[in-house]
């Protein structure tokens, strides 16, 4: 007697996962966390009950991602201070500033150093730098880096307006800000200098 069993193909065991427009995929067994189609390529993060995250295509018009009832924030990297052993460059107290991690980085800076080197994603953002001196530092090159650590073919080193990057300051704090551009890979930055109250 001949057997009815099916022996699976390995190659189909995994498959697209196909939702109805409409319906929602839930991911706390069918309360008030889920993602949805609300309208023809509209996708929607409902999380507890609340609109969190909207991802609209409208064609030729652009995209849209809507952060709807919530705040956007980044996890703080505190870089080390001469701490320059992913780029390698060699100067006094060389220094790496990787926001491939996160868009906002601190450092307390101990001593004047040669090359301020940012390391930059393959995606083009805003990115936030604050410095905290404890003496009178000063960094003399500002040197820009893309996704695979390589200078950045763009321009190696950091545009500032009128062409000089500002002078830092004397046991304060700093906060330099940067656009960078992962298209052309220009860095371009900003410097707000001596905060205090």
């Amino acid at each position: 007697m001949g057997s009815n069993k099916v022996t699976p193909n390995k190659h189909n065991l995994v498959q697209d996962t196909k939702l109805t427009s409409g319906k929602k995929l839930y991911l706390d067994g069918g309360g008030d966390t889920f993602i949805s189609e609300t309208s023809a390529d509209t996708v929607q993060f409902e999380v507890g009950d609340d609109v969190m995250l909207v991802l609209d295509e409208n064609g030729t018009n652009g995209n849209i991602a809507y952060f709807k009832t919530c705040c956007v924030g980044f996890t703080t990297v505190e870089a080390t201070f001469s701490d320059d052993t992913i780029i390698g460059s060699g100067g006094t107290h060389d220094t790496h500033f990787d926001f491939r991690h996160s868009n906002k980085i601190t450092c307390a800076v101990t001593a004047s150093f040669t090359n301020a080197n940012l390391i930059f994603p393959n995606v083009s953002g805003n990115f936030v730098l604050l410095l905290t001196y404890d003496g009178d530092h000063d960094i003399t090159n500002w040197k820009v880096y893309e996704n695979d650590e390589s200078a950045a073919d763009g321009d190696a080193d950091v545009l500032w307006p009128g062409g000089s990057a500002p002078a830092t300051t004397d046991s304060g704090a700093d906060v330099f800000s940067f656009f960078w551009d992962a298209g052309s890979e220009k860095c371009y930055g900003v410097g707000s200098l001596d905060f205090s109250n």
